[in-house]
Parts: C-alpha cells; sequence; structure tokens
C-alpha cells in the first residue's frame, strides 16, 4: 500500500498519478504521523474530496487536519471501482472496523451513510456554538442570513410560521 503526503497529491503532479488523484467511487484511509487513521468514502474525485476535507471544520477529522499541518498526514485508497453506493458503504464499515478508526481513530460514525443519528461531544457543541457566534459578529454575515431567511419564508410563508411559533 503506497501513501502519499497531502501536499503531494494537491500541488506535485509528478510525484503523484493523476490516476490517484482524480479516481472516484473508492474508500480512502487517511493517516496521521502518530498513526491515528480516518476512512471515507467518496463517489467525487479524490482531491476534490481531500479539498473539501481541508475546507471544513466541522469534524475532528477536518479540525485536526488544515493548511498549516496538512503534511502530518498521508493518504491511501484502500478500494476503488465501486459504483454501487451500498455496497461502497458497506466496505467503508468494513474498513473503519479493521483500521479500529470509529473507536481509536477519527471516525465519528461506524460508517456506510454519513453521521445520521450521531450525538455530538459536548466539546463539539461549544465549539460549533462559538463559531456561529463569531460569524455573526460580522454585518456581513448577519445580511447574509437576513436575505437568506426572507427568501426562504416568501417561497413558503408556512415555515415562517412555525419558526415564529418554535422561537
Amino acid at each position: 500500500m503506497k501513501f502519499f503526503k497531502t501536499k503531494d497529491i494537491l500541488y506535485d503532479k509528478n510525484v503523484v498519478n493523476n490516476d490517484f488523484r482524480y479516481c472516484q467511487n473508492i474508500i480512502y484511509l487517511a493517516k496521521n504521523k502518530q498513526g491515528k487513521t480516518y476512512v471515507g468514502e467518496t463517489s467525487t474525485p479524490f482531491i476534490e474530496r481531500l479539498k473539501s476535507h481541508l475546507r471544513k471544520k466541522s469534524t475532528d477529522f477536518e479540525s485536526a487536519i488544515n493548511r498549516k499541518n496538512m503534511d502530518d498526514f498521508k493518504w491511501t485508497i484502500l478500494e476503488d471501482n465501486l459504483t454501487d453506493i451500498n455496497e461502497r458503504f458497506e466496505r467503508e464499515k468494513f474498513f473503519i472496523k479493521k483500521y479500529n478508526s470509529f473507536e481509536n481513530g477519527f471516525n465519528m460514525t461506524k460508517g456506510g451513510g454519513g453521521t445520521k443519528g450521531l450525538k455530538h461531544s459536548e466539546e463539539s457543541v461549544k465549539r460549533n456554538r462559538l463559531a456561529k457566534i463569531k460569524y455573526f459578529e460580522d454585518p456581513e454575515n448577519k445580511k447574509k442570513q437576513s436575505k437568506a431567511s426572507l427568501l426562504a419564508h416568501t417561497i413558503n410563508p408556512e415555515q415562517a410560521k412555525e419558526h415564529s411559533k418554535l422561537m
């Protein structure tokens, strides 16, 4: 199994075969320097999935990997050509169990379809709350949200009534 550094996948076309960078319908593994792993599945090109991990910060894994320490992680493809989504989910579950990445890694679920039913830790709830507070301190972000809410309530007036009842 060959592992590649994050920056080599993203930036160095000479090091990484383009078939690896752009393969899709895969199960992949990320491993940090301490040996902690993350198993994921994607139907999109691998390079795009990797970029999305770097952009987001909604999971412990995405918080752990960022532009400053991205080369603390190495990546490999465990399986490819898994065009059937149910098969891909089953294989993801298999590899999460094999690499113990739910109990001792970065996976927040046992796999097979995302975070449905996930219960956030108190720490992640607090982190998300503080991020939202910080986001809405910016007047431009408040305007964007106000416009989006106005549009949503115009399209669906019942939503506005339900929201008012709830609040």
